[in-house]
């Protein structure tokens, strides 16, 4: 049977807003918010965070949950999970953002089915929803 793991890249210093991780929504940093989710929904799952810098580790610490130290000089949240599943060694992996705290149990079984069936590889999409978020260079595109 394949070992499918849940690996969430966690960067520090994002670009746009420096230390979102830790940024506290109801007295509760937004990783502390994304793992919870996680490990709620999606309880059957083996989960890690591949994490950049010890604040995020010591953020996540208190939950119990697995941490893995990587390079800060990732590209990538692909590059870190790479990284990270050197040590880990799932045959399949999910990549769950870390500042997706409103991801659903749903959306990471069917994942999970989909790489572990009839797909090498899935993202999960929507239809782009107006012509504005088209052109924001902030929304992500599927082609």
């Amino acid at each position: 049977m394949l070992r499918i793991a849940i690996i969430v890249p966690c960067r520090l210093e994002s670009k746009r807003f420096p230390k979102k991780l830790l940024h506290k929504i109801k007295g509760k940093p937004l990783l502390r918010w994304v793992a919870d989710r996680i490990a709620q929904v999606a309880p059957g799952f083996e989960l890690w965070f591949a994490v950049d810098d010890p604040l995020l580790a010591d953020c996540l610490a208190p939950g119990g949950y697995r941490t893995l130290m990587t390079r800060v000089d990732h590209a990538s949240g692909t590059d870190r999970i790479a990284e990270a599943n050197r040590t880990v060694k799932a045959d399949l992996v999910i990549n769950v953002q870390a500042d997706e705290p409103l991801v659903s149990g749903d959306q990471i079984r069917l994942l999970g089915k989909l790489i572990s069936g009839p797909a090498d590889m899935a993202t999960l999409a929507t239809r782009c929803g107006s012509a504005v978020d088209f052109r924001n260079p902030n929304q992500v595109k599927v082609v």
